[in-house]
């Protein structure tokens, strides 16, 4: 009986969409009674609104604490990395402070509680990250205060004060700001001397795919991939790899062979009377892919160490990654090279770092002749 029902009601929903509209609402009133015959009949427990509202509460405390702790991990880590490796980084550095802020303009309605109670989040800029060992923790900048003015200039509240500072901060060349916070209703100005870094902004995409990748300016780790590492080294070899496509070249170096590979795809397109612009672009782009994706490693090896992570046991995340993509393992690999000779070359790269540590040399990575 069950299952007839189910087939009638899903020829039901066809016809439906089948039929002009008006004649959609004697229709739809068919399908309705037609529901009827699956309502469920089990009893199960009735739930009490207020109770379920209390819950919910509970569920958005926890993940925006989450959300947080896994923001602030990601900082912390990537500005050692930034750091560490200005010397790698040629022009693309910049200045950095260490902190990070929020207002309620910025959320949903729902989350304004959340957010207020946990972090005391309000209409004012309020500090929610200060990068360990950053000029801002040095300057005495703590979670909660509200940046009211930067350089003398007031900033107000809301989204205009935000990007006002972010436009502040970008524009000054000047390695000194100062803050104005308050902090309990007192004022008082913080001076950050900021330091030079790696000038890509590092931040999570909330994905739970467990991935990694840069356009250029970004680096971007996904949320399935902060789950996924079990360590700071992990994370630090992660923002690493994705930090040397960008001190290699690797972007523009894939944008100019996507180029080349559209102009040869337009010319032999149009010997053949086919557009392969794109298809010439796509091959274009595949082009050195898994040399590019070596490379990042290798060197990705040496922006952690030089920050300090313990790189020895690093080529053990791609075991790990194995076990959740075996087709990865395949060792003729497919955009990156294969899982196993990932490990093989990250192990290489950790010995090669740990030789030099012994000899006291400059962890610089090596250089074709």
């Amino acid at each position: 009986m069950k299952a007839y029902l189910v087939c009638t009601q899903a020829l039901l929903f066809a016809l439906f969409r089948a039929l002009p509209k008006v004649s959609r609402n004697l229709a739809a009133a068919v399908l309705a009674a037609s529901v009827v015959g699956c309502a469920p009949t089990s009893q199960f427990p009735q739930i009490d609104e207020s109770l379920a509202e209390a819950e919910a509460h509970r569920q958005r405390v926890e993940a925006v604490r989450s959300h947080v702790a896994t923001h602030r991990r990601l900082h912390d880590v990537s500005f050692r990395v930034l750091k560490a490796n200005v010397p790698l980084c040629g022009d693309k550095v910049d200045y950095f402070g260490g902190l990070t802020w929020l207002s309620l303009s910025k959320l949903p309605k729902e989350w304004h509680q959340v957010f207020q109670s946990q972090f005391g989040v309000t209409d004012e800029l309020t500090v929610l990250n200060v990068v360990e060992g950053s000029p801002a923790e040095a300057a005495g900048v703590l979670p909660g205060d509200k940046v009211v003015k930067v350089d003398g200039a007031a900033l107000g509240s809301g989204r205009r004060a935000s990007r006002t500072l972010e436009s502040a901060l970008n524009k000054s060349d000047a390695a000194r700001i100062t803050l104005t916070i308050s902090r309990n209703g007192a004022l008082s100005d913080r001076v950050i001397h900021r330091v030079m870094a790696c000038s890509p902004e590092v931040l999570v995409h909330d994905a739970d795919s467990v991935n990694a990748y840069t356009d250029g300016r970004r680096v971007v780790i996904t949320a399935g991939m902060m789950r996924f590492i079990e360590s700071d080294d992990d994370l630090a070899l992660i923002v690493g790899h994705e930090l040397a496509h960008i001190t290699r070249g690797h972007i523009e170096a894939q944008q100019g062979n996507m180029l080349i590979g559209a102009l040869i795809g337009a010319v032999a397109g149009g010997l053949a009377g086919v557009d392969m612009t794109q298809a010439g672009a796509d091959i274009g782009a595949m082009a050195f892919s898994q040399e590019f994706e070596a490379e990042a490693d290798y060197v990705g090896v040496y922006h952690a160490a030089r920050a300090g992570y313990d790189v020895e046991k690093a080529a053990d995340l791609w075991r790990r990654m194995a076990r959740i993509h075996p087709q990865g393992i395949n060792l003729l690999g497919s955009t990156h090279p294969s899982t196993a000779k990932r490990f093989l070359a990250i192990q290489a790269a950790a010995n090669e770092v740990r030789r030099k540590l012994n000899a006291g040399q400059l962890l610089v990575p090596e250089e074709r002749e």
